[in-house]
């Protein structure tokens, strides 16, 4: 729990950064960062306030116990 709020502190940091520059392109020339990056962090924030800056939990590409192929192509 502690290592998810410190990276939602750091990505808060970015945006707090970037309100004080008043331009997403500097603080990402300082962050070595993509601008997408930041926009993506914006937009979680506005959603879902700090609970959107933590990361989201993985999700598996297959099962454990995959469906038969005659069933997949109905």
């Amino acid at each position: 729990m502690q290592a998810e709020m410190q990276v939602a502190r750091q990505r808060l940091s970015v945006m707090v950064l970037t309100q004080k520059l008043g331009n997403v392109s500097d603080t990402c020339r300082r962050r070595w960062m993509r601008r997408a990056e930041c926009h993506e962090y914006m937009k979680l924030f506005e959603m879902q306030e700090l609970a959107g800056l933590k990361d989201p939990l993985p999700v598996h590409g297959t099962h454990p116990q995959p469906a038969s192929p005659e069933v997949e192509d109905q």
